[in-house]
């Protein structure tokens, strides 16, 4: 039997997914639109990023597996099929309070917990509104 773990990053995700909907709030995904794989709609990504609504009278055909998020939604009007690789995943928070958990990438999250500034797009998840309890996972 192999000691080879798991990655940890998809069970995470879905965990805070059900707390944020047991919870009564609105899951949202800060995607790294940039990474393989991923397919999302272009005109919507900001600075290498978009924002997912994910909550379940938005999305159908929502799957949170070891490989990806994937489920069908409409952007004006028009259904798409939505891919994100699990590792492209930089956020899953509450809409209405900003809590919830930060994925850290390399270059994006300091080891103090704050968002680089340049990488301004992540401000949807960690901007400076009163209320924000992201934390980083290492």
């Amino acid at each position: 039997m192999s000691n080879e773990m798991l990655p940890m990053q998809s069970y995470l995700v879905r965990a805070v997914y059900d707390w944020i909907v047991d919870s009564r709030s609105t899951p949202y995904l800060l995607v790294n639109a940039e990474m393989p794989e991923v397919c999302v709609p272009k005109r919507f990504i900001k600075d290498g990023q978009i924002v997912l609504n994910v909550e379940r009278s938005a999305v159908k055909d929502l799957i949170i597996d070891a490989e990806a998020v994937s489920f069908t939604a409409s952007f004006d009007g028009i259904r798409q099929s939505i891919y994100v690789p699990i590792l492209a995943v930089k956020a899953i928070y509450a809409m209405e309070n900003g809590q919830g958990m930060v994925f850290e990438t390399d270059d994006q999250v300091q080891p103090n917990g704050k968002t680089d500034s340049s990488s301004s797009g992540s401000s949807s998840a960690s901007s400076g509104k009163k209320g924000r309890h992201l934390h980083v996972v290492k």
